[in-house]
């Protein structure tokens, strides 16, 4: 129950219930693989594996049989939920109502959740197979000494790119650890041009996204900012006149995931684990979107309980077209 609605009685300076400063709205669901509709346990999100032609090497020969590969990776749906009651000697008191601004506020927890759930799920652990009897994990550590981009092959035949804290810029050196630079972007893309994952040459891709924080989006203005052709583009990035910047979309949330690498460069930097994707990466399925309702409890004195609900689940579909761009916390 609300205890501190009592902060916005009458004597407040303001008339209107206000909204905390806070991320509203799902900034992931739609740049990635969206499939709604779901029920059951589980559910497996299929995908092809690409095959080679085969040169003709004589007339009348037999037509070949190009065995297709379907790859399964299993999806598990996680259930949540947000409620909150409001007193009706609370709205007696305030001047607002305010319970669409509770909603609002419910609501919002709810959308953060589900980005939660699709940043978790880009390097985590992935069930695949016609069972779900394998697994596909992306590395645990990531310290190199050369700070070069590398790809390294997980158990399913995939492919999976780190871009590292120590990057060595183009033409330079890996004698420091940075957050997000224009090098790291270069880098980023061409894992991902190198896996084939951006129909490369095929025209305008708006398929492919960064997920940062504000950090790294002022560690590139900060770096752009002298002497460079970039730094318009990515001032009208951070005033959030546009969203892309080196044929990326941006995605700015502070939900990303963390981690304290080993020694790098004589420190043991923490990181954020920012992401380079196309949308057929990561996939979302939805059980359950978020719906709510209001209700009148008569064993809480009839207050108004509001209430909102959603299942869902969200899983790597390809390594090949996710990479993960190590960038220095504070740098």
């Amino acid at each position: 129950m609300s205890v501190n609605i009592t902060d916005q009685m009458v004597k407040m300076y303001s008339d209107n219930v206000s909204l905390l400063v806070q991320q509203q709205g799902s900034r992931l669901r739609n740049a990635v693989r969206l499939e709604t509709g779901k029920i059951g346990e589980e559910y497996y999100m299929d995908r092809l594996k690409k095959t080679s032609a085969q040169l003709i090497t004589a007339r009348h020969a037999d037509t070949p049989l190009i065995d297709t590969v379907h790859d399964r990776r299993r999806v598990t749906p996680q259930d949540f939920d947000w409620g909150d009651l409001i007193d009706t000697t609370d709205i007696l008191r305030v001047l607002a109502d305010p319970q669409s601004m509770y909603v609002r506020n419910g609501a919002a927890a709810m959308s953060r959740a589900m980005d939660q759930v699709i940043i978790d799920a880009a390097f985590a652990d992935v069930s695949v197979g016609k069972a779900a009897g394998s697994t596909a994990s992306w590395p645990a550590s990531s310290v190199a000494a050369d700070g070069l981009p590398e790809t390294s092959a997980v158990s399913n035949g995939g492919v999976c790119g780190i871009v590292r804290v120590n990057n060595a810029p183009y033409g330079g050196s890996n004698t420091s650890n940075t957050s997000l630079t224009v090098d790291k972007l270069i880098a980023a893309r061409k894992i991902l041009m190198q896996n084939e994952a951006i129909n490369y040459n095929e025209g305008q891709d708006p398929n492919l996204f960064i997920v940062c924080t504000a950090d790294e989006i002022a560690s590139l203005l900060k770096e752009t900012e002298v002497g460079s052709v970039d730094y318009n583009s990515v001032r009208a990035l951070v005033e959030g006149r546009v969203d892309t910047f080196m044929g990326f979309r941006f995605i700015q949330t502070e939900l990303v995931n963390t981690r304290t690498l080993g020694t790098v460069n004589s420190e043991t930097p923490t990181i954020n684990r920012c992401m380079a994707f196309h949308r057929d990466g990561l996939g979302l399925c939805v059980w359950r979107d978020i719906t709510g309702r209001s209700d009148v409890r008569p064993d809480k004195r009839y207050a108004n309980q509001m209430y909102l609900t959603m299942t869902i689940g969200a899983v790597r579909l390809e390594e090949d077209r996710v990479v993960e761009i190590e960038c220095k916390q504070g740098a």
